[in-house]
């Protein structure tokens, strides 16, 4: 879960969790990641609206650089399009 406080100038980092299940006689990893919000798009990240943000995070991607923000933006305007 992503936990956005305004007023906070931390970095936030991706959070990986693995959970081992045994099925048939094998061992397998299931790994659950996390939004990511780099600081250095924080700041844009932080103008777009609650519904938008939420959007946007729901998608389980890292958001790196501001390219990483347009594709998933464009990903989002293209879906809405359909």
């Amino acid at each position: 879960m992503f936990t956005h406080h305004p007023d906070s100038q931390e970095s936030h980092t991706l959070t990986v969790f693995t959970h081992n299940h045994l099925h048939f006689g094998h061992t397998i990893t299931e790994v659950i990641s996390m939004s990511y919000v780099s600081d250095e798009i924080r700041p844009k990240f932080d103008t777009l609206s609650i519904d938008l943000k939420n959007e946007i995070l729901k998608r389980d991607v890292p958001l790196n650089t501001i390219h990483d923000l347009i594709r998933v933006l464009e990903d989002i305007v293209a879906e809405s399009e359909n």
